[in-house]
């Protein structure tokens, strides 16, 4: 995602046979992004006593995904304004199917919560 305290560890730089570039050894710290198999995404902290799949305290935190676009076996979406994910249909909770009067939009049978363009949502790492 980013990087940070560059430094360059030589002061002459090589020129290798006739490559086109220049070669040196430099130390960079990354900021890398790699959540947790299982995590819940989103932009709060979790209480320690709370294992729930869709913990009560979720409803709480600020959303990770907004969703940019549906379909019939999925939903798109942009993590925390920077990363494209995918949330295969078969993955989205069994109380969800898509809308057939509006086949742009999931919507949960029970509760009538949509999920389509625009939404924000919290979801979990699976892969």
């Amino acid at each position: 995602m980013s990087y940070s305290d560059v430094e360059i560890e030589e002061d002459k730089l090589r020129i290798r046979y006739d490559y086109p570039h220049l070669h040196l050894h430099v130390q960079v710290k990354f900021l890398v992004f790699a959540p947790a198999f299982n995590s819940l995404l989103s932009t709060c902290s979790p209480p320690k006593t709370k294992t729930r799949l869709f913990p009560d305290w979720a409803h709480e935190c600020n959303t990770a995904g907004t969703v940019k676009k549906v379909g019939a076996d999925h939903v798109g979406l942009l993590v925390y304004g920077l990363f494209n994910a995918s949330i295969p249909s078969d993955q989205l909770p069994s109380s969800f199917a898509i809308d057939e009067s509006s086949p742009d939009s999931w919507v949960d049978a029970a509760t009538g919560l949509r999920i389509e363009a625009g939404s924000d949502i919290l979801f979990q790492v699976t892969r």
